[in-house]
């Protein structure tokens, strides 16, 4: 048997791994607190194209950011008692075993009403990485063009585990020398209540109505014609269900180029109404994406065909894609004394990430219950994710000198990052920044995620010597391992940057 690597692969979801996403891709220190609101005194602050002025010191022509910043997050679903939820699963898987057609039934009822929801609601991990390329971003004041171009380049790596569910079933084997005559015993319940009500069905009804049950497979069709009806001897029952385990990978290098502009300086309009800003970014996107499935039954079944798990990681490094894109981002900012207000349009024309098709090197049983899974509308077999459009709108208010800051931001529409997470985030942060270098600045920020695990979120950070930039962020809802109370997210981000 191999229910221990099964249970090594499911357990992994237990532990306690996730990512502060800046919509798509993972924010980098500083502005990991403050979400997508545009802040001042922050090279790192430029999600908002329009900012990019502002994120220059006055009489400045250039300014970059030092040592690479690095991010790290972890999400996981709402798994609670996780640990023992995979052990009474395998527990059961173990006893199936040995069981009759009843018997299995017995649990297979058990499973569907105890394990199935808890694997729909708890079997979600995900994590990212991030590192800034040193020396970006770079921005270049250009009294020529009237604006402020940024270059910006980083590297992020994302990760999805996911269990797809599909309900368990009693397969009953009647097996002779001949062959084998495998069928689903719900299904073959379900085709027989079908049937009665039929009054005079054609040989195609019967054929339609096999095929919906899943019963008219080609092996036994075969066994049938040898048996010519007879001879189903020997049954055997046995536990089944399409429920595995979906791995995603995506690593992503970014190149960004902007361009910011003071459209007072284009159609001068009078400074009484504040200051407008507008900007454009280019993003030259190179992902490589792995996937690969693990299907319960063909992990726990000797004689199940298409197991995964012996090379899982072969075949994630070896079947992969790689996706070159270029994504366009468009931003509005307005600015006058004490107060901001911004909105930018994220992945104007969609950009997407194309992923590996499963068909080309899964097989056996493991392919055939990702197909049925898609055939429930789970996921997809050959998978595309598209950086989705959306719109964040951003507002910000100052103390006179600048030494206080609230900022709040929301997202209209759902962002996806590139292992197909949705997010839709909203925050408001504070932030006291400090204009000695002996004094550390703070902030704190408060985020959630209406879409996708809709968790929030506390984030506070500090900045030493006006250069050092350390933030975290946890949710307050929790997990609980063997006893243990952990975060559901968790993350941490670290920069280099000069204050101004």
């Amino acid at each position: 048997m191999k229910l221990s690597r099964l249970a090594l692969a499911m357990a992994a979801l237990s532990l306690p791994l996730a990512a502060q996403a800046n919509q798509s891709l993972v924010a980098p220190g500083y502005s990991s607190t403050f979400g997508s609101a545009t802040t001042h005194g922050s090279v790192h602050s430029s999600s908002n194209p329009a900012a990019n002025g502002l994120l220059i010191g006055e009489g400045e022509k250039i300014r970059f950011g030092y040592m690479s910043n690095l991010g790290f997050y972890l999400e996981m679903g709402d798994a609670s008692d996780f640990d023992e939820v995979i052990d009474g699963l395998e527990d059961d898987l173990k006893r199936a075993e040995n069981e009759n057609a009843s018997g299995v039934e017995e649990i297979a009822k058990k499973a569907n009403q105890e394990y199935l929801p808890a694997l729909e609601q708890g079997g979600t991990l995900s994590m990212g990485v991030q590192g800034q390329v040193p020396l970006t971003p770079f921005l270049i004041n250009s009294n020529l063009a009237k604006g402020t171009f940024n270059v910006n380049a980083s590297v992020t790596g994302q990760s999805r585990v996911n269990v797809l569910t599909g309900p368990f079933t009693v397969r009953t084997t009647f097996s002779d020398t001949d062959g084998e005559l495998e069928l689903d015993l719900t299904n073959a319940v379900g085709a027989y209540e079908e049937f009665k009500g039929y009054g005079d069905p054609s040989q195609q009804d019967i054929e339609d109505l096999l095929n919906k049950y899943e019963l008219n497979t080609q092996a036994n069709k075969e066994f049938i014609e040898k048996n010519n009806g007879q001879n189903f001897d020997n049954p055997d029952s046995t536990l089944y269900t399409d429920t595995g385990i979906d791995i995603r990978a995506a690593v992503t290098a970014q190149l960004a180029l902007g361009y910011g502009t003071n459209l007072n300086q284009w159609f001068d309009l009078a400074p009484g109404w504040g200051e407008f800003e507008a900007g454009v970014a280019l993003n030259l996107y190179q992902v490589q994406a792995g996937r690969n499935f693990i299907s319960l039954y063909a992990e726990s079944d000797d004689d199940a065909e298409g197991s995964a798990s012996d090379d899982f990681f072969d075949d994630m490094m070896s079947n992969t894609e790689t996706t070159t894109a270029v994504g366009m981002d468009l931003g509005l900012l307005w600015h006058k004394e004490n107060y901001q207000l911004g909105a930018t349009l994220y992945n104007v024309n969609e950009p997407e990430i194309n992923y590996p098709d499963m068909s080309e090197y899964l097989e056996g049983d493991t392919l055939e219950a990702l197909q049925r899974l898609e055939s429930r509308g789970k996921t997809s077999v050959e998978d595309n994710v598209a950086l989705t459009r959306h719109t964040v709108l951003e507002g910000g208010w100052f103390s006179a000198n600048r030494n206080w800051a609230i900022h709040a931001y929301g997202t209209l529409g759902t962002a996806t990052n590139a292992v197909g997470e949705e997010y839709q985030n909203v925050g408001i942060t504070a932030a006291y920044t400090a204009r000695s270098l002996w004094l550390p600045g703070i902030r704190a920020g408060y985020h959630m995620n209406l879409a996708g695990t809709e968790l929030s979120r506390v984030n506070v950070g500090t900045t030493f010597f006006g250069i050092l930039n350390a933030d975290i962020a946890v949710s307050p809802e929790t997990n609980s391992f063997d006893g243990t109370e952990m975060p559901r997210y968790f993350a941490i981000n670290l920069g280099l940057e000069e204050k101004f």
